[in-house]
């Protein structure tokens, strides 16, 4: 209950973190460590999709599958009612181990739901400046915009590492290590 208080997030957890951490210094705290993991972009809210297909895709990468993985042609998927949409990502999952053997259809669905209400936060968040140090630590292979140059302009201080990998790839090994 009483600081200084270390925190840090991933993806949309670190924007969490960094809301966390403006609070906790208005209110006269002291927040020794902020750290952001390869971060959500802040401004990039309006940027996501909101069409049930893409947000299929972004929580196909989500649970670990790769483009790779993802064989079916996406305009053929488009065209199967959201449960079946779901089993065909399941059973995929299931198939290259990202997710365990015996995960139901009702538990992605719930997953599913988290990860839409995530992203309807991320839509409607707005970041305000923070006041203090941020480390971030952006990963190499990045599919969007370099997160650094929006945080830069959000933070008295940032400090950046590049970690080797994607935004996934960074938590396992080899590049698990660097981070």
């Amino acid at each position: 209950p009483i600081g200084p208080y270390q925190l840090a997030g991933w993806s949309m957890g670190a924007l969490i973190a960094v809301e966390m951490a403006r609070q906790l210094r208005v209110r006269g705290e002291e927040v020794s460590f902020l750290g952001l993991i390869d971060p959500t972009d802040p401004r990039a809210g309006s940027a996501l999709p909101d069409d049930t297909e893409s947000l299929l895709l972004h929580f196909a990468f989500d649970l670990g599958l790769t483009s790779d993985d993802v064989t079916r042609p996406l305009d053929d998927l488009s065209r199967l009612d959201f449960d079946d949409q779901l089993s065909y990502l399941l059973e995929l999952a299931k198939s290259v181990r990202v997710v365990p053997a015996d995960m139901s259809l009702a538990y992605l669905r719930r997953l599913f739901a988290v990860f839409q209400n995530n992203v309807r936060a991320i839509r409607s968040y707005r970041a305000a400046s923070y006041d203090g140090e941020i480390i971030l630590f952006a990963a190499r292979e990045r599919l969007t915009s370099d997160p650094a140059t929006a945080w830069s302009n959000l933070a008295l201080d940032v400090e950046v590492h590049r970690v080797p990998g994607n935004h996934y790839s960074m938590f396992k090994p080899p590049h698990v290590q660097t981070l």
